[in-house]
């Protein structure tokens, strides 16, 4: 369902930001190759135009892709200006 791709979206960006990634931040945790999986599909939750009764339900995922996918870019570059 919409809000369960939306959380898991939300619950990516939270996991970069909170462990970092490793050769990137001095103690982070996160594999490059793990962090390249949570921008891939964050950028493919940009292609869910999923509708129902309550309309274009797949713009909440679509919504939380677009915050998602700069946060992600800033915990890929943590020196670059806020």
């Amino acid at each position: 369902d919409p809000e369960t791709r939306r959380n898991a979206v939300r619950a990516m960006v939270q996991l970069a930001q909170t462990v970092g990634v490793v050769g990137v931040q001095p103690d982070g945790a996160l594999p490059a190759a793990a962090y390249v999986a949570l921008v891939t599909a964050t950028i493919d939750a940009l292609n869910d135009y999923q509708t129902d009764n309550r309309g274009d339900v797949g713009s909440w995922v679509r919504e939380e892709a677009i915050t998602g996918c700069l946060s992600l870019l800033r915990v890929s570059l943590p020196d670059a200006a806020q």
